[in-house]
């Protein structure tokens, strides 16, 4: 990789081509990073991505690609955004905020929906005992 990082999260793009999102540098609460990588597999390398709006780490489970393309990264802040590769950028997600969903999972359903569950809240916080739902 470009920049050295743990804690991330990745989603394959629709080129083949791999989104590594976030994750932390340094030690056990190194600084979280709102950096990108983005890897092709044609070339065996990583290049840099665009940024993510918000610094997100511990979503290695959470960022899922979306039947259209797109990515969603949904854990590891309080705020989901969503990735469009057509124009290389992150785009927040509304609605309430989320408690941070560290180590929570994101399933793509059969819908196309997202299903957002478990995990906890911010460092040092508990179990989160709530789900939430993403409607493309």
């Amino acid at each position: 990789m470009t920049v050295p990082r743990s804690k991330f999260g990745g989603a394959m793009l629709p080129d083949g081509r791999v989104l590594i999102a976030g994750g932390q540098a340094g030690g056990p609460w190194g600084t979280r990073v709102t950096s990108t990588q983005i890897y092709d597999p044609r070339v065996g390398s990583f290049f840099p991505g665009p940024e993510l709006n918000e610094n997100r780490f511990k979503l290695s489970k959470a960022v899922v690609s979306l039947r259209d393309g797109r990515g969603l990264i949904a854990g590891g802040a309080d705020r989901p955004e969503v990735y469009d590769p057509n124009s290389g950028a992150f785009v927040p997600v509304g609605g309430a905020a989320l408690d941070g969903f560290l180590f929570s999972t994101a399933t793509l359903l059969g819908d196309g929906r997202v299903l957002l569950a478990g995990g906890y809240s911010k460092p040092g916080g508990t179990g989160v005992n709530h789900a939430w739902l993403y409607q493309p």
